[in-house]
């Protein structure tokens, strides 16, 4: 492992590739064999070639022994069909975990990344304002509901959908339950953009955003949320 390490590290991608297979073969223990098709599958991805990804974390997922395991490499599954701009089969692999584990942590994880590919990637904002609900409903105690970001999204797909006081109802909400928090700040500063721009059917100019977003203490940006390497990051800007 170690070799294929410092040859991926000095871009010798094919070496490393040998020598991951290398270690692979030689590995008696299941455990060693799941860490290096782990390690091939990301090196595989980290290239873009997401065929061949797909096909050893599938390899990987045989080999998997408990829910964490599971749930996580069919995330990096389904990772791989979002890079391959494929987000139906993204979502059957959510809809699998979530069937197989109902009502637990993986199972709300998955819920919320459903949630997310209808509302950042096929843009089916009622869809997505469909799912985001049900998982506020089904399972109360996931991170983005403690935080108010599933609410957020919900506003948001409303937003897009034009639908701007069902939007504001659910900043009010958001303004209401946190605060003093730069929750609150965004969703003020969002209902302000929607009534003196987007009722009026103008778009707000970049420079106004920013300027607004410095004045009331939002800096450069909002609280931002990103999915990387199956972590959700969240950083309050």
């Amino acid at each position: 492992m170690e070799e294929a390490k410092k040859y991926e590290n000095e871009g010798n991608i094919e070496k490393a590739f040998a020598f991951y297979q290398k270690t692979y073969e030689n590995s008696k223990e299941i455990s060693e064999k799941k860490i290096v098709l782990l390690a091939i599958a990301r090196l595989y991805e980290k290239q873009k070639r997401y065929e061949e990804s797909l096909e050893t974390y599938k390899k990987c997922l045989d080999l998997a022994s408990t829910s964490q395991e599971v749930t996580m490499i069919k995330t990096k599954i389904a990772n791989c069909y979002i890079y391959q701009k494929q987000p139906l089969l993204a979502i059957n692999i959510y809809d699998e975990i979530i069937k197989e584990y109902p009502k637990t942590e993986f199972a709300g994880e998955a819920q919320f990344l459903k949630a997310n590919i209808y509302h950042r990637f096929i843009k089916d904002y009622e869809k997505a304002i469909n799912e985001y609900e049900k998982l506020i409903k089904e399972y109360p105690n996931h991170w983005s509901i403690k935080i108010p970001h599933s609410l957020q999204c919900i506003a948001n797909c409303y937003w897009e959908l034009k639908k701007y006081e069902d939007a504001i109802k659910i900043f009010e909400r958001i303004i209401t339950n946190y605060p003093n928090t730069s929750f609150e700040k965004y969703a003020k500063l969002c209902i302000e953009f929607i009534n003196e721009y987007d009722k009026k059917g103008k778009t707000v100019p970049p420079e106004v955003i920013m300027k607004r977003m410095k004045e009331i203490g939002l800096s450069e940006g909002i609280v931002s949320v990103e999915i990387k390497d199956n972590k959700v990051i969240t950083e309050d800007k």
